[in-house]
């Protein structure tokens, strides 16, 4: 009884760290996309911006 109460307890412990593990890759790989097009979206505005001012004079 000991030995298959510790086998679940592992089991479990294992099942959640994995979906823990997938959640974290899952949040990684969407964040960091969006993270560069926001950066990329404010440097090119910027960088628009700063074209509309050196057009105008």
């Amino acid at each position: 009884m000991d030995d298959l109460l510790l086998a679940l307890v592992i089991g479990i412990g294992l099942i959640g760290f994995a979906v823990f593990y997938v959640l974290v890759c899952a949040f990684w790989y969407i964040s960091i996309p969006l993270f560069c097009i926001y950066v990329y979206f404010k440097y090119f505005r910027k960088e628009r911006k700063f074209e509309a001012r050196v057009l105008e004079p």
